[in-house]
């Protein structure tokens, strides 16, 4: 699918894919500012996307050098009821892989754990613990949750790709 293709009237987005968070916030070293842009014209994504592409993104994760993009990804705007942060971290403290979680939504997970620590969890994570894992995770989602065929896939899923890209 091209963006000529998406539906004239949905919401379009663009990120540039770097490994760091804060895309959004970030500025790119020619100073143009944000790592992630909303629009309804795919024109401007286009437009969006040559600004990305081969310029570096500088954000509060990659450090004063940045990070170059050379790749994006772009999709149709979707609407959230809630926002979580799941992710999986490599932690030398636990030796491996970690699951680092809170129902406090993603975006600004740095300000989370500096106002409220206590609502962030770290959660070692291995194949064989991502069963009960799910289920933890299950008994934190506030009612109604997912359907639990589909929550256990989660972290199978994200254990899969983190051990497959780290």
């Amino acid at each position: 699918m091209t963006c000529d293709d998406a539906d004239p009237k949905a919401e379009l987005v663009i990120k540039a894919q770097i490994h760091a968070g804060g895309r959004g916030k970030g500025t790119f070293k020619d100073g143009f500012k944000g790592g992630v842009k909303v629009t309804s014209k795919a024109s401007d994504i286009k437009e969006f996307a040559k600004r990305f592409i081969g310029n570096t993104l500088i954000t509060k994760q990659t450090g004063p050098e940045g990070q170059l993009c050379q790749k994006v990804l772009v999709h149709e705007g979707i609407n959230f009821k809630k926002e979580y942060y799941f992710a999986i971290l490599m932690d030398r403290s636990h030796n491996g892989p970690v699951l680092v979680g809170s129902q406090q939504g993603g975006m600004d997970i740095e300000e989370v754990a500096h106002k409220n620590p206590e609502a962030i969890f770290t959660v070692r994570i291995t194949y064989q613990s991502a069963s009960s894992l799910a289920v933890m995770l299950y008994s934190l989602l506030p009612p109604p949750p997912p359907p639990v065929p589909r929550l256990l896939t989660v972290p199978f899923l994200l254990y899969a790709l983190c051990m497959h890209d780290c």
